[in-house]
């Protein structure tokens, strides 16, 4: 494998992404900051925050409307981890490619 600018970038981008999964892996797997009951209740009143309001929405409410967005937010927050762990994979997808298409062309 040649080394240019091409390949070079994709090695960093496999680096950062491979440096996200790792933070994303001792988080999970190291240190834990509750408990297995903390941790669903964490995911179910926001959960149901979203079902209620959405209820409330077919039913003609307007604070509905208050109360899923709410909702949505504290379950956008809780899937942050989530899209850290796709960010990461895209990075090293994205930096394997670039190093097959680089050696490719040598």
């Amino acid at each position: 494998m040649k080394l240019n600018r091409h390949t070079g970038f994709a090695l960093i981008l496999i680096l950062f992404g491979g440096l996200l999964l790792i933070k994303m892996l001792g988080s999970m797997f190291g240190y834990h900051h509750g408990h297995l009951i903390h941790g669903l209740m964490s995911w179910v009143i926001p959960v149901s925050m979203v079902g209620i309001g959405y209820y409330g929405i077919t039913r003609g409410s307007k604070i509905a409307w208050v109360i899923t967005i709410i909702g949505a937010i504290i379950l956008l927050s809780k899937m942050s981890g989530l899209f850290i762990l796709l960010a990461a994979v895209g990075l090293i997808a994205f930096g394997v490619s670039l190093l097959k298409r680089s050696s490719s062309r040598v």
